[in-house]
């Protein structure tokens, strides 16, 4: 028996205790009594940092990699639908992890009483994720925490003065996480914290060297009051994430930690520039590299062929040094989200979807995914410590067919409906994996396509592009006219600038109403460059071109 089947008859063995569970309220920093269903509810062995990798207390290894889910959108509380279709879906997709970002003025922040139905919607939450096979890092902190300042006029600036040592914010904050800490403690589904998310609340040249070491180093004291297991996850400051570098990475002297970072294609580096930049900051910290979020922004002046090719660097360049993380985002309204407003999969997922392994037993040396020749090879060291599960996906990446074979002479042949010949390797059929047994030294394994199969790219973009200057200039002159609440207005004067047809002006305007506030056209142009598009509304901007010239320009096979 493989050890996704073991773990899914514990887990079937706890449907009915979940559901029991998750309608009862389970307070925050509840006892070990108070929260025993919950716990009982999950079936993942527990994980810890072992040199690079998570490691079950068996030895087996996993790369933890998925996709960041937060509960809500931007700086607005709009909530983000995550039902049990949307967990079977990112299940599909092959990965084990899911990092949920928390409301934390709903979790209890501001010495506020938490929204218990918040809690148990997210303890249904990572207790779908865990049933089927994901990991949970639980996520705190954030631009948005700002947005609920003006309600809390008594604390005022309250978040920021979390950074002052001796500032009683700052024990507010870390009762706060203890709570956190104290529910998720046993929870072995709950892989770690990663408790400063972007935290932009002074310049990166002052916060990284002076607080955020001894922030980190508070906030790990407290996890480790509840659990030596949990991993901490150590983000530098938020500056870095505009494109500015980190100018400080604090060795906390944890070993059970990761330095977590975030990664998308908006600085002036190559992503191998930034890699090797990472890779330092890591080392300077002490600790493993790991990607808290990556992402490729919607650019909307490349296209889509173009931004593929960026994902496909960024996946090598993270199969390279074997590093994992979560992939920016299910999550609808952003750049570089993987699903839609409307919750369909947009252009991202076809080659996000790969040929992974999922569990070693033992330890992964190399992963080489070839995006043309579809063609998987992994080196593995492995020390009878449990099988090793590879998940494969006939209907993503074989329709045709795969074959898998191994250096010591074990093979599988799936014609992509079933296999029709094995030895040594086994299929599990429901979960999409290639699992080999336990065996002892190294070993590489090789997938490749039958005849006439491969990636199933069925659609691409058109490769048009958008004149960001122009429609820049366009809505900096309808800032000046006083009627940008007015989109009719903004239409007009698109179609009559003569650089955007009737269908695309009018598909502009639509798709920029759904996804910004009217108070957010305001940020529409950079005031430092006039004539281009500041950051943010770049991103929403593309976002909002790729969702709907799909019907306009049409698409290409």
């Amino acid at each position: 028996m493989n050890r996704w089947s073991s773990l899914s008859i514990r887990t079937m063995a706890s449907v009915v205790l979940v559901s029991i569970s998750m309608s009862q309220s389970v307070p925050l920093g509840g006892t070990v009594a108070e929260n025993h269903s919950a716990r009982e509810t999950t079936a993942l062995p527990e994980l810890r940092r072992e040199g690079n990798f998570f490691k079950t207390e068996d030895g087996s290894t996993t790369i933890l990699r998925g996709v960041d889910y937060a509960t809500s959108i931007g700086l607005t509380d709009e909530p983000v639908r995550l039902e049990e279709e949307d967990l079977d879906r990112i299940a599909s997709w092959g990965v084990n992890l899911l990092r949920v970002r928390l409301r934390d003025y709903h979790a209890g922040y501001f010495g506020d009483n938490p929204d218990q139905e918040y809690l148990q919607k997210i303890d249904s939450v990572i207790t779908g994720a865990n049933q089927r096979g994901v990991y949970v890092i639980i996520g705190t902190g954030g631009p948005d925490t700002f947005v609920q300042i003006p309600a809390h006029v008594d604390q005022p600036l309250f978040d920021q003065a979390k950074f002052i040592p001796g500032n009683p914010a700052r024990d507010i904050w870390l009762d706060y996480l203890g709570n956190l800490f104290e529910r998720y403690a046993d929870w072995p589904g709950v892989v770690g914290f990663d408790t400063i998310n972007e935290d932009v609340s002074y310049p990166g040249a002052i916060q990284d060297p002076m607080f955020m070491k001894s922030v980190h180093a508070d906030a790990l004291a407290r996890l480790r009051e509840v659990s030596d297991a949990k991993v901490y996850f150590q983000q530098p400051s938020g500056w870095v994430y505009q494109g500015q570098d980190v100018t400080y990475a604090p060795d906390i002297g944890d070993d059970n930690r990761y330095f977590c970072i975030k990664w998308g294609n908006n600085g002036d580096d190559t992503p191998q520039q930034r890699m090797e930049k990472m890779l330092t900051w890591a080392e300077q910290a002490g600790a493993p590299l790991f990607f808290c979020e990556y992402l490729v922004f919607d650019n909307p002046q490349q296209s889509v062929e173009t931004l593929l090719q960026i994902q496909r660097l960024y996946l090598k360049l993270m199969d390279q040094h074997l590093i994992g993380g979560s992939r920016l985002g299910y999550i609808p309204k952003i750049g570089g989200a993987l699903i839609t407003e409307g919750y369909d999969e947009k252009f991202w997922v076809e080659e996000f979807v790969r040929p992974y392994p999922i569990w070693a037993g033992g330890s992964i040396s190399r992963i080489d995914w070839n995006f043309d020749t579809a063609t998987l090879e992994l080196d593995l060291q492995l020390m009878n410590s449990g099988g090793t599960e590879i998940f494969v996906s006939p209907e993503r990446t074989y329709a045709s067919g795969f074959t898998a074979t191994t250096s010591n002479g074990w093979m599988l042949v799936h014609d992509g409906t079933d296999v029709v010949s094995t030895h040594g390797l086994f299929w599990d059929s429901e979960h999409f994996r290639v699992v080999m047994p336990a065996y002892d030294g190294a070993i590489t394994v090789t997938i490749v396509p039958l005849s006439g199969s491969g990636i199933q790219t069925s659609t691409a973009f058109s490769t048009e592009r958008l004149d960001t200057r122009k429609l820049a200039e366009v809505i900096a002159a309808e800032q000046e006219s006083s009627s940008m609440a007015n989109p009719e207005s903004l239409e007009a004067r698109l179609i009559s600038s003569e650089a955007f047809p009737v269908v695309r002006a009018t598909c502009i305007v639509d798709a920029l109403q759904l996804s910004m506030e009217p108070d957010q056209f305001a940020l529409l142009p950079d005031p430092d460059q006039p004539g281009r598009l500041h950051h943010t509304a770049g991103i929403a901007v593309g976002g909002a071109v790729y969702e709907c010239i799909r019907d306009v320009l049409g698409w290409r096979s």
